[in-house]
């Protein structure tokens, strides 16, 4: 087994504290540090790539539809882009000013290397593979697709294999069983479950938008049990040129609040699916109201680890942020402004004389921890139920090796033997392989703060020179497990890292 897909993120805060992210591209967890740590200073981790400024389709409730340069970003830029910031970008979301399935290149959006395309001295074309293959690896493709008001061919749906997530847009709560939207949803369900299988299997969200007035979920219900849905994101409601004065936001007061999370638990408990948010709708999700994992919930990320470029190639905070910015450096000194999400009610607002939606704003969390792909379109978004993720590495290093060949007279004896000589089952790690395995490790510990710590001594270690090798199995001895330790088994120059029980090789 080839070691899995990441990226080590190294950076420093503003105080000079040095803070390691990991990120696992195959599983889709991130695990960065909080409190102190609020934005990254090397570069956004998560990319909303507007690709799309040309719209088919005329929604009256798209807040995009002012923005549009009515221009589709060039697929040179598409590369450049992500190639100036594969170092620290771990997930990218295409979406934009339209629909992604018209992009002409959306095949190319999915792929694992981007392209260099150059041009010689006579004007034509080069086309050559970008360097830092393996940086650009690591970075998890997503997209998000909108089947409500037309049906797609085959040949439209095929290139979604390629991609690690893709966001089906739904529309509103209370909506779906609208005019052929569901059975166009439902079409496509079930075409991804026909291409799914070709290359990779991306995960589906169903992207639901939750209007000020809540709503119900019957129809989402019967969409979330499609065997190809793997979650369900909940959008806050967006400014729009259609949007009517009345109102006042994702929730009109408290009782419906209240009512509407009632429900969210509900379609949870019944669909055994994870539940996500946008960092729009996290402030009306209140503690006492829905049973989270608050490492998954914290401060909004647009302008501190996360960024969106539109088809123009201007940078904003995010798709609904006040007037964009020159780069990343003046992003995470640009305080966010949310001009286009609808303000909550207020006491004036309420009618009949109840109470206005309580506002929770959240805490950054020691260590942030997020799982699943990003397919939404304006912001990061965050599984408030993560799917379990049963992984734990052991780690013995140089030290510990070293007393235990001590009290070991055989090898004492014959100093020439060499563990790396005598078994060619131990694999050497790359820096971003390494942090594949420590997102994965934090994500599942029951103390993951303390973890974190345990797991950054080596890191710094690797990053000033130390080799990390993984055992694959033990000697060519039949009938011994691949993760059993034997004294015998660990290099005593090397760190070795080795896989659970379970894992195969």
């Amino acid at each position: 087994m080839m070691g899995e897909r990441g990226k080590l993120i190294v950076d420093k805060d503003e105080t000079g504290v040095q803070h390691f992210t990991y990120w696992n591209a195959d599983h889709l967890v991130y695990v960065r540090d909080g409190e102190g740590y609020r934005a990254s200073q090397s570069g956004p981790h998560f990319l909303d790539l507007g690709i799309m400024g040309h719209c088919t389709q005329h929604c009256r409730t798209c807040y995009m539809a002012v923005r549009r340069p009515h221009k589709n970003m060039r697929m040179i830029t598409v590369n450049k882009v992500i190639y100036n910031l594969r170092r620290t970008l771990c997930q990218v979301s295409f979406g934009g000013a339209g629909d992604p399935i018209d992009y002409g290149n959306l095949f190319e959006l999915g792929s694992a290397g981007f392209i260099n395309i150059r041009y010689d001295d006579n004007g034509d074309t080069k086309r050559e593979c970008w360097a830092d293959e393996e940086l650009l690896e690591g970075i998890a493709r997503c997209v998000t697709i909108n089947p409500r008001n037309r049906a797609f061919t085959k040949d439209q749906i095929l290139p979604l294999a390629r991609f690690s997530g893709v966001g089906i847009s739904c529309g509103y709560v209370g909506h779906i069983s609208g005019p052929d939207t569901y059975e166009n949803i439902l079409r496509v369900l079930d075409q991804i479950a026909e291409v799914r299988d070709y290359k990779q299997k991306p995960e589906v969200i169903l992207h639901v938008i939750v209007p000020y007035s809540g709503g119900e979920f019957r129809s989402l219900l019967r969409l979330a049990a499609h065997p190809v849905v793997d979650g369900i994101l909940l959008l806050a409601e967006k400014v729009s040129p259609d949007t009517l004065p009345r109102d006042k936001g994702p929730f009109y007061d408290r009782e419906t609040q209240k009512t509407f999370w009632r429900t969210v638990r509900i379609v949870q408990e019944a669909s055994r699916l994870p539940i996500a948010v946008d960092s729009c709708l996290a402030k009306m999700l209140h503690p006492s109201m829905l049973k989270v994992d608050h490492r998954a919930m914290h401060p909004c990320d647009a302008g501190r680890f996360s960024t969106y470029i539109h088809a123009d190639g201007k940078m904003w905070l995010c798709s609904c942020g006040a007037q964009p910015v020159k780069d990343w450096n003046e992003a995470i000194r640009t305080p966010q402004v949310c001009s286009g999400v609808l303000p909550p009610a207020t006491e004036k607002d309420c009618r009949n004389g109840s109470e206005p939606p309580l506002i929770y704003n959240w805490p950054n969390p020691n260590v942030v921890i997020q799982r699943g792909p990003m397919t939404n379109s304006s912001s990061a978004s965050y599984f408030v139920i993560g799917k379990p993720d049963q992984m734990v590495i052991n780690i013995m290093d140089l030290d510990e090796r070293r007393k235990l060949a001590r009290q070991d007279a055989e090898m004492a004896i014959d100093p020439s033997f060499q563990w790396t000589k005598h078994n060619n089952r131990l694999v050497r790690l790359t820096q971003h392989e390494w942090a594949a395995w420590c997102a994965r490790d934090i994500a599942n510990s029951t103390r993951p703060v303390q973890r974190k710590k345990e797991l950054d001594r080596y890191t710094r270690r690797i990053l000033q020179g130390d080799d990390v090798y993984y055992l694959v199995a033990n000697r060519d001895d039949s009938g011994v497990p691949p993760t059993r330790y034997d004294r015998e088994d660990v290099s005593p120059y090397k760190t070795v890292v080795f896989f659970p029980a379970g894992e195969f090789h």
